[in-house]
């Protein structure tokens, strides 16, 4: 079996608070644009020590852009099932788009493509082993930047993840919405 974990994550331009060393009797300090600007949202799947699949998005994600991707991953899904007769199960947290009933509609499809999904139990997620993946990526990758834009965010994301799978030595691969 093929074991996914999936979640979504926010980022924005701004650089959370956090420490830093300075010269003793100056306070350090990084400039910040007033604007707040949009989210960049990440919406992934990891496979511990294996994979890293993704989709960023500026705004929120609607049960649309779900659907989307998890028919990137069920057409894997089916793939991986050819290949290895290994089934994919991915472990969802309960946000409301993998609710919707448009996503329950399409659960059995999904099923008939060798992909499960399987639900944690709610306020839980410490047992979504992606928000590791999360973790790092704000705190080492993205942590104590601040962004001109979206774009600028975006870039430094997907540089970020890159920097993850090389240094984690596993694949990583990016779905861009149309």
């Amino acid at each position: 079996m093929t074991l996914l974990y999936l979640d979504e994550s926010g980022c924005c331009c701004q650089s959370p608070l956090s420490y830093g060393y300075g010269q003793i009797g100056q306070q350090k300090s990084i400039p910040q644009k007033s604007k707040k600007g949009r989210r960049v949202n990440i919406m992934g799947v990891w496979e511990q020590e294996t994979r890293f699949e993704y989709a960023l998005k500026v705004g929120t994600y609607k049960t649309k852009s779900y659907l989307h991707f998890m028919d990137w991953q069920a057409q894997r899904a089916i793939d991986r099932l050819f290949e290895t007769g290994k089934p994919t199960v991915i472990i969802h947290d309960n946000a409301s788009i993998h609710c919707a009933k448009l996503a329950k509609q399409r659960h059995y499809i999904w099923s008939k493509q060798g992909l499960s999904l399987f639900f944690l139990p709610p306020y839980s997620p410490e047992m979504n082993r992606i928000e590791e993946q999360w973790l790092h990526l704000k705190r080492q990758e993205l942590g104590g930047y601040v962004f001109e834009d979206e774009y600028d965010l975006a870039v430094a994301i997907i540089e970020g993840i890159e920097n993850r799978g090389q240094q984690g030595n596993y694949l990583v691969e990016r779905l861009m919405f149309n």
